[in-house]
């Protein structure tokens, strides 16, 4: 499966506060304007991150640097890997895994 496909499962079938719950995160909470909040699993900021419900699923923390120090967009794939600590491709494979699709 590839990155779009994944992605458009996740969003079009309202799979990303069930992701969240899978990471590790909690509080989460939506927002009637088309985002969700929640909690990094070690945090109690309660808004430290937010989840857009859009086709990219485009994904802002704001406690914690899920790039290094890159200026680099950062989705809901991801906060999984930062998360998991997981590679990109292993963090694709536990999506899938998580959602029941086969990653081939």
């Amino acid at each position: 499966m590839d990155i779009k496909a994944l992605k458009e499962y996740i969003f079009e079938n309202h799979k990303i506060e069930y992701l969240l719950e899978q990471t590790g995160c909690h509080s989460i909470k939506w927002h009637g304007r088309g985002y969700w909040t929640c909690a990094n699993p070690d945090g109690d900021n309660k808004q430290a991150v937010v989840v857009y419900n859009n086709d990219n699923l485009t994904c802002l923390n704001y406690t914690r640097d899920m790039t290094s120090g890159k200026d680099a967009p950062t989705d809901l794939i991801t906060l999984i890997c930062f998360h998991k600590q997981l590679s990109f491709y292993d963090g694709l494979k536990f999506i899938c895994s998580e959602l029941g699709l086969d990653y081939y």
